[in-house]
């Protein structure tokens, strides 16, 4: 099976694949540039030799959409249409508006406001450690012990232990 490739317009040298692969021709050899995950991402570092900054990172979904669907037209951003921004196949891509990205990422259950617990956008603790924080409380430990056990505040004990914050999780008594 051939697999399909074409020039990302902004890097010269460079090209993308539909699976999301970024190569390289600059040295004369196709080569597949490694991917790392960046801000939840996976980004390539690529040059460009016309720019005083040579050398840029760059996410693979861009480049992808760039070199199959043509430049990033105003004010849109790259969908991820299955939620897994992890896959950049050019299927999965697709140039959209911030709002439908925004019902996108609602859709699929990754949207910033629907994350709670340790899943929730800085959250320092697991769900383990919320049930030991409980318990140990329970037990007459003193919150300032157990803010400086937990490498938290005393008031993010105090929110645990009176359930203004985890409240979604149950405390089994034993």
């Amino acid at each position: 099976m051939k697999i399909i490739k074409k020039p990302i317009p902004s890097y010269p040298g460079y090209y993308a694949d539909v699976l999301g692969n970024i190569y390289s021709v600059r040295s004369g050899k196709e080569i597949v540039i490694s991917q790392r995950i960046h801000k939840d991402y996976l980004h390539v570092t690529v040059r460009d030799t016309n720019s005083p900054v040579k050398i840029h990172k760059e996410p693979v979904h861009k480049l992808v959409l760039q070199a199959f669907r043509g430049y990033r037209p105003d004010n849109y951003v790259c969908r991820h249409l299955n939620g897994n921004c992890l896959d950049n196949r050019l299927v999965n891509l697709k140039w959209g508006t911030q709002k439908e990205n925004m019902l996108d990422s609602i859709k699929h259950g990754t949207a910033a406001f629907l994350r709670h617990g340790e899943n929730a956008n800085g959250s320092k603790l697991k769900l383990k450690q919320v049930f030991q924080i409980r318990w140990l409380y329970k037990f007459g430990y003193k919150q300032k012990e157990l803010a400086t056990w937990f490498d938290i505040s005393q008031k993010h004990v105090s929110d645990i232990v009176r359930g203004k914050t985890w409240k979604k999780t149950i405390c089994v008594e034993t």
